[in-house]
Formats: C-alpha cells, structure tokens, sequence
C-alpha cells in the first residue's frame, strides 16, 4: 500500500518520544538569540498553552494578548485564564504563536520531571491543522507544508513530490 505521507512537500522534522515513558511527542521550537524550548505535541489538545514557568524566562520576547478564557476542570472548577503570544522558530520558519497562560505549574514541572528535561508548554491541534502539520507517529515525523494551507488543501498536497529536508 502507498504510503500518502510521503507524497506530501514540505519539510519533515523529527520528534522525540521515548517509549519507555510517556508515549508523548516533544519538539524542540526556536526563541531568538540561537535558544530554544522544548514543547509537547498534543493531538488531545485544542490550544497552545505556555507554562508560567516558561512564559517567566521568556516574558522579554512575548506579549501579553486581550482578552480571557475559563477553563472548566474535571471536578467543575473553573479558573481564570490569560493569553500570551511570541514569535517561534520551526523548521526555519517564523510563527506567530498564541498560547493560553498556564499559571498552574503542576502538570509542566510533573511533566518535565518523568521526561528528565524542561517542557515549556504544548503545541495544539488548532495550530497544527492551521498549518497543514502532519504527524506521523510510525515514523516519528512532522511533515510541515512549506506553505501555510487550510485543511481543505491537504489533498492537493499528495500530487507533489515528497521534500525531505530533515
């Protein structure tokens, strides 16, 4: 069976995902001045959402947005939520990213502990499919469009030949 991903251009980037552990993809995102961050990739998540923690370290090069959110938990407690934005380097190219404010450090510090390294936050699926990412989980691969295209476009991706920058 042909494998469609593999006709779809752009660039591919590896993720890490230790199996061991918690089966969950990490990507490694440009800050600015050569530093970097490392974000979840979670395909169980609408949003991006920034660590207080993280935000702290990088609150220089983000900028506060308008506006609120509530989040509603499991137990029916809901809490105040802010947004944040900054501009994030990824596979060479710039997004503009906007990211719920996590002040709750509990789930990134206990994250970061079971994988052994800092987890800055969590890219969503709203600005994967914005994007046109791709995830293929088999090969440990984001296959990232050279261009931004809606979802609609994905099809006409699979007549180009595959890019394969890694």
């Amino acid at each position: 069976m042909e494998d469609k991903n593999q006709k779809r251009t752009g660039r591919q980037m590896r993720f890490y995902a230790d199996t061991t552990r918690v089966e969950m993809p990490f990507i490694q995102i440009g800050v600015y001045d050569e530093r970097s961050v490392i974000m979840l990739i979670d395909t169980g998540s609408n949003d991006n959402v920034m660590f207080d923690y993280a935000y702290q370290e990088l609150k220089q090069m983000m900028k506060e947005e308008e506006g609120q959110s509530t989040l509603v938990g499991i137990g029916g407690e809901s809490s105040p939520l802010d947004f944040v934005s900054g501009n994030f380097s990824i596979c060479g190219k710039t997004y503009n990213m906007l990211f719920i404010l996590q002040v709750d450090n509990e789930v990134g510090k206990r994250l970061s502990q079971e994988q052994g390294f800092p987890i800055a936050g969590i890219i969503g699926t709203n600005f994967m499919t914005e994007h046109g990412w791709i995830i293929d989980f088999g090969k440990q691969v984001i296959i990232i469009p050279n261009s931004d295209v809606s979802s609609e476009d994905l099809e006409k991706l699979g007549k180009s030949p595959a890019n394969k920058d890694v």
